[in-house]
Order: structure tokens, then sequence, then C-alpha cells
């Protein structure tokens, strides 16, 4: 993640040359929990914004693309020239309203239990975690004594579903969302630490 002194800098030199500027905020309602920057502060820096629906409020695809009237109105002909359309795309989306209200507040309890994970794997002392500088949805996890496909094997026996490695580096890049909450953290450490013997 771009630190926001930063990205405000980029921004303002952007704006000084007459560049217009575009937000890829995909998973742009995880940013404020890590900067403690809002979602409108970071879209005032743009003058389009981009939000998946599915990576955030469970939509099953889709996304919303912000921006003045004067660029979004005419895109309504561009969408239905590749085939959207809302009328047929309406279970797409039928779930978002249950989950938008509510998703940075879950995201931050996300967190509280992620957190809670690694001080037990790390406690744990075959387990090492790396912290993304500035904060993203990830958190880097490495296991000794295990080979990775084995620990992934083992874990999903146990209903834990593992990331692909990172290609020769033995590292799971873990993904933090609010399904982590399905469970509690000691729950999860046991999980994993008893995949770790067989």
């Amino acid at each position: 993640m771009v630190e926001v002194g930063e990205l405000e800098r980029i921004c303002s030199y952007a704006r000084g040359h007459g560049i217009r500027l575009h937000l890829d905020g995909a998973r742009m309602f995880n940013l404020p929990f890590h900067s403690g920057k809002s979602v409108r502060e970071y879209a005032a820096l743009f003058d389009t914004a981009y939000v998946s629906l599915w990576k955030h409020f469970n939509g099953a695809s889709g996304a919303i693309l912000a921006g003045d009237a004067k660029f979004i109105d005419g895109l309504f002909h561009m969408r239905r020239m590749f085939g959207g359309s809302l009328p047929q795309a309406w279970p797409q989306v039928a779930l978002i309203p249950q989950y938008a209200d509510g998703y940075e507040e879950e995201y931050a309890k996300a967190w509280r239990t992620a957190n809670q994970l690694i001080a037990l794997l790390q406690s744990d002392g075959r387990f090492k975690v790396l912290k993304i500088p500035n904060g993203t949805s990830r958190f880097l996890l490495t296991a000794s004594g295990v080979a990775p496909e084995v620990l992934t094997e083992r874990a999903l026996k146990r209903g834990v579903i593992l990331p692909h490695v990172q290609p020769g580096t033995g590292v799971f890049p873990m993904q933090v969302n609010p399904t982590i909450m399905r469970t509690t953290a000691a729950t999860l450490a046991r999980m994993f630490t008893d995949s770790m013997k067989g």
C-alpha cells in the first residue's frame, strides 16, 4: 500500500501538470483501518475511483465506478455495448446491502482476530509472520519443519484452506477478511499447530 503522504504528493504533482487520476480501489474499504484516512479522503484525491463489489461485499461479481457526472453519464452506453445489463445482473449484487454498511467495522474485527492468531502462531516458534509495511489485507506466513505442500494438505484435512505458496519462497500470502471470525483465533492456531504434527 502506498503511504498516504506519498500518495498525496503524487496526486498533487499530477494535478499541477493537468494529469487526471484514477484510483483502482478494488479493496478501498480496507484502507481506513490501516491508514486512519476515510474512504472519502482517498477518493477526493482522484477524478474517478473503482471499488470491487465481490472483494468487499460478497457480490458474485461487479464493481462501482465513481466520478463526476460529465465523465460517468456517457459510460452507460459503453457498458451496454459489452453486454452489461443490470436487469439481468441483479442476482450478482443482491447480497451487497447486507454487507456494505458494516464492512469497515467487520474488517477491523477481523484484524483483531488475525493479530491474536499471529501472536499464538509466533509463540509456537515454528511459525514466522511478516506484516506488510503501511498495512494491507495480507500478512506473510512461513512455517519451519514441514514442507509447505505437506502443511497445506494437512491443514485442508482440518478445514483450513491455505493460499498457494509464493514460488520458491515457502511463504503463504495470508488474506485477512471477516470470514476469519467464523471461529476463534485459539481454534485456528490449534489447527495450524496440529497440522504441523501430522
